[in-house]
């Protein structure tokens, strides 16, 4: 993360040459199993390579107003493989079917 960025009113691409390489007040966040990152999305922020050996698990939560659209819409980009594994029958997998299945809203509002 790069703290403050979201103040700036501007992207990653307009406050770095390149967005891919490390910044120098660049901040990396670590924690254990369970651990919970809040912060705020206009924060300049992406993930590092998994050097782990671990599987990485993410969940992101997005809130915003019941008029906006979603930032990604995920059913056009969960792959098939993904796909198949959440439909495996337990309840976390139909509840993660259930939440990718959300519609966009009718009409405003607020």
């Amino acid at each position: 993360m790069l703290p403050g960025s979201h103040l700036t009113g501007k992207t990653a691409d307009q406050l770095m040459d390149d967005p891919a390489a490390t910044h120098p007040e660049q901040v990396q966040c670590f924690g254990k199993r369970g651990t919970v990152t809040v912060f705020n999305s206009h924060m300049c922020h992406g993930g590092t390579l998994n050097r782990s050996g671990s599987t990485r698990k993410a969940l992101h939560g997005y809130y915003t107003r019941r008029h906006l659209s979603q930032q990604l819409p995920q059913q056009r980009y969960i792959q098939p493989w993904n796909y198949r594994r959440m439909q495996e029958g337990e309840a976390t997998g139909r509840l993660a079917i259930a939440i990718l299945d959300v519609q966009e809203p009718q009409q405003a509002r607020i």
